[in-house]
């Protein structure tokens, strides 16, 4: 599922800079029109305004609009780099050979999952990790390419993907002011990915 994007101020996190939103039941991935270099500049509270904007964007439409009772709000976390590793899929289990040169083409969609656990560090009531996957892409015609170093060995596609990601929790409000937890996720803001071509 895509989000609507809401309008923000901060010039960081303006409609241009967020090209996409993928809402997979409220593990939240967004991807930036940034290179990882200009991420990696983002101050921490850029980086939270961010997870806030499109969190409490998924709130809104997601549990406040369509219930209609009470409120619900998000209380976010600490931001962690993470790194999710492994092998893309759509791959020979022996590897390929590349007897003329070349090497693999990587493309970001679907393909295995790796996981890893956030902890939930920053935040009052949960202090118990969740774990939290990343497609690991599949090796196809087209996307980002690494070169196979020599013409005679086999070799494997294999994929860092890197992510700061934010644990939140939701909490609803009732209407006579009670306040208890709803349930807890993970947004995630792509930084970068990096593919090798890794002997068999």
């Amino acid at each position: 599922m895509f989000l609507n994007y809401i309008e923000a101020e901060n010039d960081i996190t303006n409609k241009e800079n967020i090209y996409e939103i993928i809402d997979d039941n409220g593990n939240i991935e967004i991807f930036l029109s940034l290179d990882g270099s200009q991420i990696n500049n983002l101050s921490e509270e850029d980086k939270l305004n961010i997870t806030k904007i499109v969190g409490d964007d998924y709130l809104s439409k997601k549990l406040n609009n369509a219930r209609g009772r009470g409120e619900y709000f998000n209380e976010y976390g600490s931001v962690q780099r993470k790194v999710f590793k492994g092998f893309a899929g759509n791959q020979p289990v022996i590897g390929t050979q590349f007897p003329t040169g070349g090497g693999f083409y990587w493309s970001y969609s679907e393909g295995p999952e790796a996981s890893l656990s956030i902890d939930f560090s920053g935040l009052s009531k949960y202090l118990d990790g969740l774990s939290v996957s990343v497609n690991l892409g599949v090796s196809g015609s087209f996307g980002l390419f690494a070169n196979a170093p020599t013409t005679t060995d086999y070799y494997k596609l294999y994929v860092e993907r890197e992510y700061d990601c934010t644990p939140y929790v939701t909490y609803y409000r009732n209407s006579t002011g009670e306040v208890s937890a709803f349930g807890k996720n993970i947004i995630k803001v792509h930084v970068i990915d990096r593919a090798y071509s890794k002997k068999s």
